[in-house]
């Protein structure tokens, strides 16, 4: 009985430690692009997601319970719990997890000329 209990308490100490690895490495690897003419998501030098300014229809910050929900939204972030960033563009629409979500979605409604608080939560 003790062994089977030192086996489970080793596994969820693997699982832990697994996770943070991959999200510190999920950090470096995938990076959010301010570009003259849209916002790009790259993995390494792949780009994942790109949007132009004009494509953006709405920005919103969303909480970590809205980020799990189910959705349609392609999801490229860095981080599994915590406040989000949805972009809508006409036919689809990505959450992104960048460090300062409210910092971020102000910068991307500015540059895509939205207006100011529309969709924050």
């Amino acid at each position: 009985m003790t062994t089977l209990i030192l086996i489970v308490l080793l596994g969820v100490v693997v699982l832990a430690v697994g996770s943070a690895i991959s999200l510190a490495v999920l950090r470096t690897v995938i990076r959010y692009h301010l570009e003259a003419d849209g916002i790009r998501v790259t993995f390494l030098s792949f780009t994942l997601w790109y949007a132009r300014w004009t494509e953006i229809r709405s920005v919103s910050v969303v909480s970590g319970w809205q980020i799990m929900r189910p959705s349609l939204a392609v999801r490229l972030g860095t981080k599994l719990l915590g406040p989000g960033v949805q972009i809508n563009k006409r036919h689809c629409s990505a959450v992104l997890t960048p460090n300062d979500p409210e910092g971020f979605a102000r910068e991307v409604r500015q540059r895509a000329m939205l207006p100011g608080l529309e969709g924050s939560e």
